[in-house]
Formats: structure tokens, sequence, C-alpha cells
């Protein structure tokens, strides 16, 4: 399966990330341990987390600068639905 990623930067251009559309319709950050300047040579990132739900404050590690990462619509949906077949078996 192919997938198609994206660098996920903060303002300042400093790529803090990718984001990939899983094979289940939902979008994930690949969130790096140190953000990455691409500029000049490629450097080896170390992804630390493999985001599906929102997380409200990341940093880069090169400016101080803050994103928000927001759940998106596929994953909400998926989300509700597996909660409504949770609540029907404890019924």
């Amino acid at each position: 399966m192919s997938e198609e990623q994206k660098a996920w930067k903060c303002k300042n251009g400093h790529v803090i990330g990718q984001v990939r559309k899983a094979g289940n319709g939902i979008h994930q950050l690949l969130l790096y341990r140190q953000a990455v300047d691409f500029e000049g040579e490629p450097e080896e990132v170390d992804v630390m987390a493999v985001v599906e739900g929102t997380v409200m404050e990341i940093r880069s590690s090169i400016c101080d600068e803050v994103r928000t990462w927001v759940t998106g619509q596929v994953a909400m949906e998926k989300l509700i639905e597996s909660y409504g077949k949770m609540i029907k078996q404890t019924a």
C-alpha cells in the first residue's frame, strides 16, 4: 500500500513531523522527537509517537513555536462508532 506523506511544519518552516493517511482513512501525525530544519543535508529523524487524537501544544525544539494537532472528522466518526458499539455490548 502506498502512503502519501506530507511534512508538518511550524510557522518558521521547521519540520515537526509527517502527516499520513492510514489504511482506515484516519490522518495520523508521525511526531518527531526533535524538529528538523531540512536546509542542507537531510537529517535522520526519530519518530517518538504516532498521533491520531488532538494534541494541544506541540513545540518546535528549534524555535519554540507551538502548533496544535486536531483530530480529523474521520477519526471522530470512528471514535463515535466504536463508542456506540461498546455501549451496546454493555447494555
